[in-house]
């Protein structure tokens, strides 16, 4: 089982996969400091191949594109699990399927007006997380996702239960006022949900915090 966000630009500027992961890690740590969560995390990625189980690419200084065979990896450092990020190039199918989301959640005319830019741009963006990867990664993989969508000035949707549906189509800044926000309006399980989270972060910065005190007392060979 897995879930996903679908991210339409609105910019015909394809960024960098570095100015990704440069605003991902400064929204990571933005998101640990409003819930006073010491945190060491960083977001990095690489290029990864469908057919080559040997393809490895360092890729920071490329942009968020890549060929039909293969797709980005975004993780953390020192940490196990990550997210895999495709790149799509907006067909009919593409467009059939935003209709019937525009439909079924009424899309205002603003947001309307957004996908139709998005979709004229010529290509889109799928993050999917697995249901075996961790409670930071539920939170790490969606801050990649708004992060880009926010530097592409785009519209970022979800249809399998990756967030409250009540938000979505959402802008970025629509997207983190809610995203894992104990004060945001969400459903309880949502809120749940984000509380499990930060427990989750919690529990890791603490466990960070005592090997870091155990490296300073090996160092002063206390």
């Amino acid at each position: 089982m897995s879930t996903t966000f679908d991210i339409l630009p609105t910019t015909h500027k394809i960024p960098s996969i570095t100015d990704v992961i440069s605003l991902s890690n400064e929204k990571l740590d933005h998101y640990c400091q409003r819930y006073s969560i010491l945190s060491r995390l960083r977001i990095d990625a690489e290029i990864l191949s469908f057919t080559d189980q040997t393809f490895s690419e360092k890729c920071k200084d490329r942009i968020m594109k890549w060929d039909e065979n293969q797709y980005a990896y975004f993780f953390l450092t020192n940490y196990t699990g990550g997210t895999v990020a495709y790149f799509g190039i907006t067909n009919q199918l593409i467009r059939d399927i935003w209709a019937d989301e525009i439909e079924a959640k009424g899309a205002n005319h603003t947001k309307q007006v957004l996908i139709e830019e998005g979709l004229n741009i010529g290509h889109y963006w799928t993050f999917k997380r697995y249901s075996s990867q961790t409670l930071v990664h539920d939170l790490v993989y969606g801050i990649i996702a708004g992060s880009l969508t926010q530097i592409t000035d785009g519209i970022i949707d979800t249809d399998d239960g990756a967030w409250s549906s009540s938000i979505f189509p959402a802008t970025a800044k629509e997207f983190f006022s809610s995203y894992f926000i104990l004060e945001a309006p969400v459903e309880p399980e949502y809120l749940e949900w984000s509380k499990s989270v930060i427990d989750s972060l919690r529990d890791l910065s603490q466990g960070v915090t005592k090997c870091l005190k155990s490296s300073d007392k090996e160092q002063s060979g206390g």
